[in-house]
């Protein structure tokens, strides 16, 4: 079982994920 192909796929997603929050004024996760 290659588990890596997962583990990328769930980073690249992440990865997009806090590309997009970036952009964003607010900041959420400062709590």
């Amino acid at each position: 079982r290659q588990y890596w192909t997962e583990f990328v796929s769930s980073i690249s997603y992440l990865v997009s994920r806090e590309d997009n929050r970036s952009q964003e004024p607010e900041r959420n996760s400062d709590g």
